[in-house]
């Protein structure tokens, strides 16, 4: 009986042995792999941390950026200069009239772009009927003002004006008189 004992101790110490062996043998031979596979997680987990870092940086320039293109819009949709330029038949001062039609149009600077050209019958209407007095040598001129055409440059409105000297009988021409019937003519740009 014993002997089944000590058997049965041999084969228990055996089986222990077995295990420690393998244990030590698994160890040995896959350790290395598994420590290089942990490596390899960690290294992934901080290249996955920058990118997520990297990626808010970039999120936050995005927003300044896009903050500052809706300023730029915002600010570029508004009329910020008026260009004014003169057709006239007539020798006087094409640079008193075309002061003189700024002055006149000054009111829409700093309006909306979109507003103004979906309204162009308002300036049609500022400029119907429109005359101005200038002093040239000492003569004084009376102008009849007509709005030709209108066009919308980025932020700038481009106005083209005919200027006509106005005599007692209706407007001159050179030096034909006869009366002109005012027709105004929009040009649009976007």
């Amino acid at each position: 009986m014993m002997r089944m004992n000590g058997s049965r101790l041999r084969l228990l110490v055996s089986f222990i042995l077995g295990i420690l062996c393998g244990a030590v043998w698994m160890t040995l031979l896959y350790g290395q792999t598994l420590d290089g596979l942990y490596l390899e997680r960690d290294a992934i987990y901080y290249a996955n941390n920058q990118k997520l870092k990297e990626i808010q940086l970039l999120q936050q320039e995005l927003n300044k950026y896009a903050e500052q293109d809706a300023h730029r819009r915002e600010t570029s949709s508004k009329i910020q200069k008026i260009a004014v330029e003169v057709e006239s038949s007539e020798k006087f001062g094409q640079e008193l009239i075309k002061e003189k039609v700024e002055e006149i149009v000054e009111p829409f600077r700093g309006k909306s772009v979109e507003w103004v050209s979906n309204n162009p019958d308002v300036l049609d209407t500022l400029f119907k009927e429109r005359t101005i007095r200038l002093s040239e040598q000492n003569r004084p001129v009376e102008l009849k003002i007509e709005l030709k055409y209108l066009a919308f440059i980025d932020n700038t409105l481009k106005i083209w004006v005919k200027a006509r000297e106005i005599s007692e009988k209706g407007v001159t021409v050179g030096r034909k008189r006869f009366a002109i019937p005012l027709v105004s003519l929009y040009y649009y740009t976007r």
